[in-house]
This record gives C-alpha cells, sequence and structure tokens, in this order.
C-alpha cells in the first residue's frame, strides 16, 4: 500500500511533470490565463496520460517484448498516442464544443506535447506493472493539472499587482514559474 501512495504522491508532486521535470510546459504559458481552461486542459491531459498509458503498457509487455521489437518502442509509442489524441479530439468536438473551443488548437498539439510521451516512456523504464502504470498516469496528470491551475492563481495575482513594463507579460511570467519551480525541486529533494 505505501509503494502505491508513493508512485501517485512522486508523480504528483515529486516529479511533477510540469514544475521538476519540464515537460509539456506550453500549457503553462498558453492555457493558463483561465481556471475554465486549466482544469480543462489538466482534465484533458489526465484523460490522454491515463489511455496513452493502458495502451503502449499492453502494447509493450504483450507485442514489442515478446516479439524482441523494443527498438520500434518510440515510433509504436508516438503512433498509440496520435491515435488516442486524434480520437479524444473527436469525440470532444461532438460531445463538448465548449470545451473544444476553449481549449482551441492546444487539444490536437497534444499529440506531441512531451509529458505524455515521458509518461509512456517512464513507465517503460521504471518497469512498472500495469496497475503501477495506471496510477503512475493518473497522479501524473494529477500534478499537471495542479500546476496549471497554480499558474492560473499566480497570473491573475500577476495582473492585478503593479509590475515594471518591462516585466510585464511573459517575463514575469517566466520568473513566476522558475520560482514555483524552484520550490517544487526543493521539495522534491528531501
Amino acid at each position: 500500500m505505501g509503494k502505491i501512495f508513493f508512485i501517485f504522491f512522486q508523480a504528483a508532486l515529486l516529479n511533477n511533470f510540469i514544475l521538476v521535470r519540464f515537460l509539456g510546459l506550453s500549457p503553462v504559458f498558453s492555457i493558463s490565463t483561465s481556471y475554465e481552461s486549466s482544469v480543462g486542459m489538466g482534465l484533458t491531459v489526465t484523460l490522454v496520460l491515463f489511455l496513452t498509458s493502458m495502451a503502449t503498457w499492453l502494447v509493450h509487455y504483450f507485442i514489442l517484448v515478446p516479439l524482441q521489437a523494443d527498438f520500434l518502442q518510440l515510433l509504436s509509442f508516438l503512433l498509440i498516442i496520435t491515435v488516442i489524441v486524434q480520437n479524444l479530439e473527436k469525440l470532444i468536438q461532438n460531445r463538448y464544443p465548449g470545451l473544444k473551443n476553449l481549449l482551441g488548437l492546444y487539444l490536437p498539439l497534444l499529440a506531441t506535447n512531451c509529458a505524455i510521451l515521458g509518461l509512456t516512456l517512464l513507465n517503460v523504464i521504471y518497469e512498472y506493472n500495469f496497475f503501477e502504470s495506471i496510477l503512475y498516469s493518473l497522479g501524473s496528470g494529477l500534478g499537471f493539472t495542479l500546476s496549471l491551475i497554480l499558474m492560473t492563481s499566480i497570473r491573475e495575482r500577476l495582473e492585478q499587482s503593479k509590475v515594471p513594463i518591462i516585466f510585464k507579460g511573459l517575463p514575469i511570467i517566466f520568473i513566476s514559474a522558475s520560482i514555483l519551480s524552484m520550490a517544487f525541486v526543493a521539495f522534491s529533494s528531501f
């Protein structure tokens, strides 16, 4: 039970994809302008992480390993991620057009999000079993969502603050993200 909690906690906070591993940073600087878009993107990324984690684990351990075709790992993982993201985009477009409009261009870009590919590769590197890889994906998704919400809060606060003209916009957001990242990295070193 302790290992299960540690895998989830590690994925969400200690090895947070955005603030510690620096993977999938584009939504932080583009989507984190409102809570709705941050939560929507966070939940979408969590769903994609969950689905790709399951699919890539199954492909890796039931197809690639038995056939000794590990050299096709990256190619097969990218193909799986692309198929899942495209199908999810169609589903969101048909069922939740408001969310599709909110996420805009960034939804199809999930196929190239390095956090999603990073998760699939880390599941193989850490040699997680099926349940552990699902748990790691859910923890990673929670950490991703948490990071987006934190950055949205910081951006909202910065809009109400007096910031020197030279730092307005992205420069102050980069500085704030760096400070937040240092706090997470320090937390993960304990």
